[in-house]
């Protein structure tokens, strides 16, 4: 994960800087077991969004997403990627819980429930899509 947000930081030509929430004064700044946050920055706006990925570690959904999503907004020259990067500051978070993502075997399980507590039992009966 940290080797995609470097990659993706040197080659957007310092567009995209990758920092810790702590380096950005946001406490706690690290996961719930300890471990350290990264968060990609791009865009110079005065209207600030963040976009957080794999929010459980048990759901492997959007991470790729987010970093096609930080890939373009880093580095597309066109005139309105260069419009959203003067508009908007985006921080992204690729990972929330990478103590959970680790312990996982990443295979998405389409029989959960909607609604999981974070230890991965459900707490309303599962439904199948």
């Amino acid at each position: 994960m940290v080797k995609s947000l470097d990659q993706i930081e040197r080659t957007s030509r310092g567009t995209v800087t990758v920092s810790t929430p702590r380096e950005l004064g946001i406490t706690p700044g690290a996961s719930e077991a300890g471990r350290e946050l990264y968060v990609a920055t791009v865009g110079t706006g005065p209207t600030h969004v963040w976009l957080q990925g794999r929010i459980h570690g048990n759901e492997p959904y959007g991470t790729d997403t987010l970093l096609d999503i930080l890939r373009t907004a880093g580095s597309n020259g066109s005139r309105n990627w260069k419009r959203i990067r003067e508009e908007l500051t985006l921080h992204i978070i690729r990972c929330t819980t990478p103590t959970g993502a680790s312990s996982t075997s990443g295979t998405p399980s389409f029989r959960m429930g909607a609604d999981r507590s974070t230890d991965g039992r459900p707490t309303q009966p599962p439904v199948v899509l």
